[in-house]
């Protein structure tokens, strides 16, 4: 006998008063994990300063830069590296089409650090001990990110016999998939990208040199992602057949980025770009 925990959770949340437009649990676990990374980030800000600039300023200020970074960065990503060139190139305004879904955490990771590095270059603020900062406050993010994934039934485990298999009633692109127990992936990234938020604040407890802490998430997520894509679906055109998924392809670069700061961090050999505020 096979056990298996059956589960419909409803995609949408509520509709909006008088319009009726609906809104999904993803865009509101979306939308609070980016809110609950703000508070976090303005709280770690405050206590452990690494400018003049106060955390709730900090937080006012850079709000516009992530949301831009991580929202057209994620969906530029999924369109170009999960999605059919061709259908791209007849309609290219399904890149500005949020609405429809298809994001790409690597494409959101990738833009918010460069939006990052727009902010620290307007504000003078130092870039790696800002990003020891913002790297825990992603990975609550990405935590209420992958919840959100789980009540949309979406990317999907690989079929499993463990006892907390998780049957999806009506998942996405189940005549694809098909319905049966799965891994439920969602809720093993969720679990994971929340303990390195709280690996992240204990090595600022520790106060750790700058950078440290940014790079050892860097590593941990890209290791992180890359094994528990052996237990999902592809959701990539372009892999389909291959080894590798594309989830898998590009975390490895992330992950030798990761490490290759790590070691500079580690031997004091980072430079702070545009920083001239540091107290």
């Amino acid at each position: 006998m096979i056990l298996a925990i059956f589960v419909d959770p409803p995609r949408i949340a509520f509709h909006v008063p008088f319009i009726q437009y609906p809104i999904a649990w993803y865009g509101v676990f979306f939308a609070f994990g980016f809110w609950l990374a703000l508070r976090l980030f303005s709280l770690l800000c405050d206590w452990r300063p690494f400018t003049t600039l106060p955390g709730s300023y900090l937080s006012e200020k850079i709000v516009n830069y992530m949301m831009v970074g991580i929202v057209f960065g994620a969906r530029f990503f999924h369109i170009v590296f999960y999605e059919p060139l061709d259908a791209t190139m007849q309609d290219p305004w399904k890149l500005f089409r949020f609405w429809e879904g298809g994001l790409a955490s690597h494409g959101g990771i990738l833009c918010s650090v460069l939006a990052t590095l727009a902010f620290v270059r307007h504000y003078r603020v130092p870039f790696f001990k800002l990003m020891d900062r913002i790297f825990p406050c992603g990975m609550l993010m990405g935590g209420c990110i992958r919840l959100g994934n789980f009540m949309n039934q979406e990317i999907l485990g690989l079929k499993t016999l463990l006892p907390w298999g998780v049957v999806f009633q009506n998942p996405q692109s189940h005549m694809e998939y098909g319905i049966y127990p799965r891994h439920p992936v969602q809720i093993y990234e969720s679990l994971f990208y929340f303990l390195l938020a709280i690996l992240g604040l204990a090595l600022l407890k520790k106060d750790a040199r700058a950078g440290v802490v940014a790079f050892l998430l860097t590593i941990a997520m890209s290791l992180g992602r890359f094994f528990v894509e052996f237990i999902k679906e592809d959701q990539s055109v372009h892999t389909v057949g291959l080894f590798l998924n594309m989830g898998q392809i590009l975390s490895l670069p992330m992950l030798l980025v990761g490490l290759i700061g790590l070691a500079f961090a580690l031997n004091n050999r980072l430079k702070e770009p545009f920083a001239t505020r540091i107290s």
